[in-house]
């Protein structure tokens, strides 16, 4: 891995769209083994948002033959400019090029997100200079999207360049995302409420008493003892996600509180939020969650990408504009 000396920028040559895969690590949300997931489980215990405040929240993918192809969540914070996580536009953290990109991205603003949707094509992407260490081991997994033309009518959210205060763990947040299930019917606009459980240390060490207390809670949701073998794969990865420690003000972590939604694939990069004054101002992005299960979503909580100096730098550079501070 090394260390770009600036925020890093592409620009995309006109290309054909194609459906845009998200590789590696997804956030997620549980889903019960007996039962498939339908369309309304895209943010598993969460509504449909359909209020006017979250117009700025859109789904980011590209036109298929019979759908609209989500693969992430984007929120506008600027005319033309969309925030997400840094994973959803690149395989490669620490390179310099978004190849993600290269088969056509557009944001499709709007309720549920469709062929018919208007939608503005992706022409430039640049993420924060931190390209190694935390939860998916993209760095600070945020970037920004600049659009070709500016959707018309919304007003762009605000953004809390600050990485979270400790006096804030326990605070209850929304996330918005337009994650879709396994039928692959079209995203549709979401939200639900988690709660802000550490932003800095040992991120599920913070929630659990012992490693015992996670155990009995994965062998509860997932109903297979052998999931807690020492010579299962999962085993590594609940020892991994035990031993994980955020990184210092570029990650936090939500979720695992009573009633908290749980995002879902697709919902990366989706806008984890608060209401001020009736408009929505970003304390971070979903960057990843474990699951344990074959099921697009997982229950174990959220990793969000969080905005330390190098993100107040990449927003300071694009004019995005801060809410003010508290």
């Amino acid at each position: 891995m090394r260390f770009p000396k600036s925020p890093r920028s592409v620009r995309v040559p006109a290309v054909s769209a194609a459906v845009v895969m998200l590789l590696g690590l997804l956030p997620g949300c549980a889903a019960d083994a007996e039962q498939a997931p339908s369309s309304e489980d895209d943010l598993k215990g969460g509504v449909v948002a359909r209020e006017a405040v979250y117009g700025p929240v859109g789904a980011l993918g590209a036109p298929g033959d019979t759908s609209f192809n989500v693969s992430c969540t984007g929120t506008l914070v600027g005319p033309n400019l969309v925030l997400t996580a840094k994973h959803c536009v690149t395989s490669d953290p620490a390179g310099d090029a978004f190849d993600k990109l290269d088969a056509g991205v557009y944001f499709a603003p709007g309720l549920e997100a469709s062929l018919k949707s208007p939608r503005y094509k992706v022409v430039i992407a640049t993420a924060a200079k931190l390209a190694e260490g935390g939860f998916i081991e993209y760095g600070s997994d945020v970037a920004l999207l600049q659009l070709e033309s500016a959707p018309p009518g919304i007003t762009p959210a605000l953004v809390r360049a600050a990485h979270p205060a400790v006096q804030e763990v326990g605070k209850k947040l929304t996330v918005v995302g337009f994650g879709f299930d396994e039928t692959d019917k079209n995203g549709i606009r979401k939200r639900g409420t988690v709660t802000l459980r550490a932003t800095g240390g040992r991120a599920v060490g913070s929630v659990f008493a012992s490693r015992t207390a996670l155990d009995t809670l994965i062998e509860k949701k997932e109903g297979d003892r052998s999931a807690l073998s020492p010579d299962d794969d999962r085993s590594a990865q609940v020892a991994r996600y035990w031993d994980h420690q955020l990184l210092p003000t570029h990650e936090a972590f939500v979720g695992l509180a009573s009633g908290d939604a749980q995002p879902c694939r697709s919902d990366s990069g989706a806008p984890v939020l608060v209401l001020e004054n009736g408009r929505p101002v970003v304390v971070a992005v979903i960057s990843g969650s474990l699951k344990l299960s074959r099921s697009p979503c997982g229950s174990y909580g959220s990793f969000v990408g969080t905005f330390g100096a190098s993100e107040q730098a990449l927003f300071a550079a694009h004019g995005v504009t801060p809410a003010a501070a508290k």
